[in-house]
This record gives C-alpha cells, structure tokens and sequence, in this order.
C-alpha cells in the first residue's frame, strides 16, 4: 500500500533506479517499508551500490536525493548516510547507501519492502532480519526512575534559587524520559514522545499534559515538578507490574518531598 501523495514521487525514484546498472539494489524501511507512510512521514531508503561508485559517492547520493525532488536542505551525516529535505513540502529524506558485501541482517530491515534485488540477496537478508526486542532491561528502567526521583531535589534547588529556567527545563526532560520507558514497555521505541496519543489512554496523556511548565515562574514550575512526581510514580508501578519484579528503589518518600518543601520556605502567611 502506497499513500497517494507518495506515489508519484516513489514512481519517479523507481523509475530512476530499477534501470540503473549502479543501483544493485533498493529497499524500503520505517513506515515505508511497513505500508504505513502517509503525507507526513519520513522517507527511509537503503540503496546497494556497485563498488565503483564509491569514487564518487557524494556526487552519485545526491543524484539519488535529486530524483525525489528538488533538494532544498542537504547533509552527508557520514559516507554512507545523508538526509535532506526535498520538494515543495520539503520531505525529509533518510538514505543509507551500502556495497554489494554490506549484507548482514538488521533490525531495521525486517519487514521491508524490497523495490530491487541482486541474485535474491535482499530477500534473503529481509528474511533474516527479526525486530528488534526493545523491551528496556531492568538496568535501564531502574535508571530511569532514579533520575527522575533524584532530580527533584535538582529541579526544587535551581528553582527556589531562581534558576527558574534551568529547573523548568528538567522537568519535561524527565516527563519525556519517563514516557519512553513506558512506549518501549508497550513495543515501540519513541525518540521522545512519538506515538504518545497512540500509546498512552486519555489518563496518561493528562498526567503528562500536567507535568509541563506553562510559564517559566516558580509556583508554576513548582506545580510541575509535583506533578512529575506523580508521573514517575505512575510509570514506575507500571514499570515494575510490565518487567514482573521489583526495580529496588529504597528511600522515604514522606522525608524526600518534605526537603523539596524546605528549599522553598515556610508557607506565606
């Protein structure tokens, strides 16, 4: 399945690099690959070379940016990885370009869509290739409730100190930590808080909508801060519940919020 807006420029690109001897073959990745591109997505390329095009590799990657559109932003991130903005709508384009020997299974390559082989090496690689378990080990998980817990002592110091900015930009880093532990419990890798409306019931969404600092004041920031601390508490019961065992974090909850309170002052009278 092919999005509609996509398909006249996928046709183009195909039409470019099913003739081209240089070409030894093309797959599809991310929601490309899956079927699942729409207006909106990303672009995710893997193109095999002949192994004399590597003497002009820069010339020959843009050539393959070109026939998706006109370029209007380019970068080569590496040799073998560029990406760029083409067309009107400025698409972003991820192409990874790799030589004929450059065939071990990958995780990103399971369940492409393959647009060119060579002697069937594609389609043996794609078989090959499985998901990648992006369940997050207990190491992981354990770190990422401790530096939330930690941190609201950090985020309460710059605060009441008057780093205002400083400790409001803690929290939504936290609230975002906290989230792709929760995303990768439930099967995805997020790179921040993608697929959030997907993943997370109307519930959730609200405990993280609350966490975020509407303005850079220190009641304000005060208030998320607090409301992080509820979310950390949330993701961390479902952490434990998701991983079946306990992720051994020992300390006095009454005792720690307490200090936080201390830094601020008494109340007003």
């Amino acid at each position: 399945m092919v999005d509609p807006s996509l398909r006249a420029v996928l046709e183009r690109f195909e039409a470019a690099v099913l003739p081209d001897p240089t070409v030894l073959g093309v797959l599809y990745t991310g929601s490309l690959g899956r079927g699942t591109a729409d207006r909106y997505s990303d672009l995710d390329l893997e193109v095999w070379l002949a192994d004399d095009v590597f003497a002009d590799l820069p010339a020959k990657t843009r050539d393959l940016h070109a026939v998706l559109g006109t370029i209007e932003l380019f970068e080569v991130r590496n040799p073998g990885f560029s990406q760029s903005n083409v067309g009107r709508d400025w698409r972003r384009v991820d192409l990874h370009v790799r030589r004929r020997d450059d065939t071990e299974p990958r995780h990103e390559f399971a369940g492409g869509r393959i647009v060119k082989d060579f002697g069937g090496t594609l389609a043996r690689v794609v078989a090959a290739s499985i998901p990648e378990d992006v369940t997050p080990t207990w190491e992981e998980a354990r770190a990422t409730i401790m530096g939330a817990v930690g941190d609201q002592i950090y985020i309460a110091v710059n605060n009441a100190r008057g780093a205002t900015w400083e400790a409001m930009s803690t929290v939504p880093h936290h609230a975002a930590q906290l989230y792709e532990l929760m995303a990768r419990l439930r099967g995805r890798r997020s790179y921040g808080f993608r697929y959030a409306e997907l993943l997370l019931s109307p519930a959730e969404l609200r405990a993280v909508q609350d966490t975020w600092p509407v303005a850079p004041t220190r009641d304000e920031v005060r208030r998320a801060a607090r409301a992080l601390w509820t979310w950390t508490g949330y993701v961390w019961v479902e952490t434990e519940r998701g991983l079946g065992r306990s992720l051994d974090v020992t300390f006095d909850e009454a005792r720690m919020l307490a200090a936080v309170d201390a830094l601020y002052g008494p109340p007003a009278p």
